[in-house]
């Protein structure tokens, strides 16, 4: 009897142990050398193989949520010029990605599923027609590159100020009319794209771009702004904006 217990507890250890090895994230070097699934049949095939998955063109339905869920190794996924037939919702349940570029879909809303990510370090979703953006986007502590190019944003949740890891931040061609005052709380922020935006801020007085830009200001270590094509920038404007800014920062103008 005292065999059998000591037998089951063993056996009981090594299924936990191979179970926690199969979820393990990989460090980003790692995860880089992983061969790329660009088929979803082939990689439903293998998935515990899959740690890297590309999907072009397709659209999207429940079972293939549940295809892609299925697969436990999964640290980045991109999906490009896709459909979802279904909100996705089922991309929080992908706890493991440290990667994740949803580009040129027609996504209309982000799950507030999206702040299950607690590993998620880069998020693209460029090309989209996103209005807002959830508060749940507040619970991606690791974050540290966030690309919202081409979507129709007039601010950012306030949620966002414990982004404490971010770094990098594209947010041009939206539809910003000022600066969001959460920009202010980004510490560690050292690249910012504000291009192609209507900041209607810099089509009236110094004394408003002034005020704009002290949002900055906290960013102390912020090393590159890029305001191209918001064309209205006078020279006078221009100064201002470089003097709000840390001491070292490079801004590209038009």
């Amino acid at each position: 009897m005292l065999k059998q217990i000591y037998l089951l507890t063993f056996l009981s250890f090594f299924v936990l142990q191979n179970s926690n090895a199969q979820t393990k994230i990989l460090p980003v070097k790692k995860l880089s050398k992983k061969k790329t699934f660009k088929k979803l049949e082939d990689a439903a095939s293998r998935s515990n193989r899959v740690y890297s998955l590309y999907l072009l063109d397709k659209e999207l339905t429940p079972s293939d949520y549940e295809l892609i869920k299925n697969m436990p190794n999964l640290q980045s996924v991109t999906f490009m010029f896709c459909k979802f037939t279904e909100k996705p919702t089922f991309l929080g349940e992908l706890i493991q990605l440290q990667s994740l570029n949803i580009n040129y879909c027609g996504l209309k809303e982000l799950p507030s599923e999206i702040g299950k990510l607690y590993n998620l370090l880069s998020l693209d979703l460029s090309g989209n027609e996103l209005v807002s953006l959830p508060p749940q986007m507040g619970s991606l502590k690791k974050l540290i590159s966030l690309n919202l190019f081409l979507n129709k944003l007039e601010n950012l949740p306030v949620q966002m100020d414990s982004l404490d890891s971010l770094k990098i931040l594209n947010i041009s061609k939206n539809q910003l009319y000022t600066l969001p005052n959460v920009i202010s709380e980004f510490d560690n922020l050292q690249k910012l794209d504000l291009s192609y935006n209507p900041i209607y801020a810099l089509q009236t007085d110094v004394i408003t771009v002034s005020e704009e830009f002290n949002k900055l200001k906290e960013c102390l270590k912020l090393r590159k702004l890029i305001l191209l094509s918001n064309n209205v920038i006078p020279v006078s404007f221009k100064n201002v904006i470089t003097k709000k800014l840390p001491l070292g920062s490079l801004v590209m103008f038009k």
